[in-house]
């Protein structure tokens, strides 16, 4: 993939969920993670399931967050929950690059897993949200291929949002794609949400195998990089080089 000097990621992830026979309290999470020198700030999660997996004895709320707590690194460039459900690792700008994000979430998984001890993966995810800017008198559908094409007899498009879910047999994975015209409130600058969310809940492996795991990821990502590339037009390109 090309190497973008303004690459217009807002955040980038890593996000593994789990289920477990080990009930804990976050409190007893908390105590058996420690502090973590280089994220020094800690906040707690609430509960806001959306749904419920369950798996024979076990179950676990999926959703956008649950019990536990934040880890936020001393330059608040990067965010790592752990909580009763899961793992996440967010990096915030300025993103540098997928070796570093993935050698982070390595590390953190650690803690977490002798922290957590769970039993069995329910869902991998790699994730990256971009806010592609729209040069005033651009039209969005000359930076992205992906804007909805629409009759020009019903006008000219200026705001959208769509969200598109693909499969990818391959991977045994699932591409969430969420795009929607986006203006900030101070400088009225436009610019295109382009959310990758590309995650599996399938077939997974052992979850004391990280060699299978951390190579998967590795996979999800590759494919990341071709969804991106697919999505944006040359105009794009040359705005980001």
């Amino acid at each position: 993939m090309p190497q973008y000097s303004r690459a217009p990621i807002v955040e980038a992830i890593i996000d593994l969920r789990v289920i477990s026979s080990n009930t804990i309290s976050s409190l007893d999470l908390a105590d058996a993670i420690g502090k973590i020198e280089d994220y020094p700030h800690r906040q707690s999660l609430a509960v806001n399931p959306a749904f419920q997996f369950s798996d024979g004895d076990f179950s676990a709320a999926i959703g956008s967050l649950s019990e536990g707590l934040r880890y936020i690194s001393h330059d608040h460039k990067k965010v790592f929950q752990a909580r009763l459900d899961g793992f996440t690792i967010s990096v915030l700008p300025p993103y540098e690059d997928w070796t570093l994000l993935q050698s982070e979430a390595q590390r953190l998984w650690e803690i977490y897993l002798s922290a957590r001890q769970p039993n069995k993966l329910v869902r991998v995810a790699v994730r990256y949200i971009n806010h592609c800017p729209i040069p005033k008198g651009t039209l969005a559908s000359q930076l992205l291929n992906t804007v909805p094409h629409l009759p020009t007899q019903i006008g000219i498009l200026e705001e959208f949002e769509q969200r598109c879910q693909m499969a990818h047999p391959d991977l045994e994975a699932t591409l969430l794609l969420t795009q929607a015209t986006l203006t900030q409130p101070q400088s009225q600058d436009r610019s295109i949400l382009l959310d990758i969310d590309l995650f599996r809940t399938k077939s997974l492996w052992d979850i004391s195998d990280k060699t299978a795991l951390w190579d998967y990821m590795e996979r999800l990502r590759t494919r990341k990089n071709l969804i991106f590339e697919s999505c944006i037009t040359d105009d794009m390109r040359s705005l980001i080089q």
